[in-house]
């Protein structure tokens, strides 16, 4: 076994290393970078939380061949969105209510007027 190990070419290991992190559902196009220099393993690139960074790196290393695995990720959280909101069409008899009314927050509903006069809006 150690023979056929060390007989893998860098694209072949390349090649594992890549289909291993997608069966893990990390993506080429935003997984992390993958390079391969005599059998060490370099990953690069940015992921949105520690715990892609985390599965990254463990699926590396345990792709036969790797003979090290350097981590050079970077971990940029998304931006989060306060308020997100998102019209719903709605009949006028509504809309009135909700320019009227003054609702209790459960109800997730407001009135916008900078928008549509038939929009609403709820907030997520």
């Amino acid at each position: 076994m150690t023979h056929l190990v060390n007989a893998l070419s860098d694209a072949d290991l390349e090649r594992r290393v890549r289909n291993y992190l997608a069966k893990h559902g990390m993506a080429a196009n935003d997984g992390p970078q993958v390079e391969v220099n005599q059998g060490v393993v370099t990953l690069r690139g940015r992921l949105s939380s520690e715990s892609a960074r985390w599965l990254a790196v463990s699926c590396g290393r345990r792709v036969a061949g790797v003979v090290t695995l350097i981590d050079q990720l970077r971990v940029i959280p998304r931006p989060k969105i306060a308020n997100r909101r998102v019209a719903v069409n709605c009949p006028s008899w509504m809309l009135d209510y909700l320019r009227n009314a003054s609702l209790p927050q459960e109800t997730g509903y407001e009135y916008d007027p900078d928008h549509e006069p038939s929009v609403a809006r709820r907030r997520l």
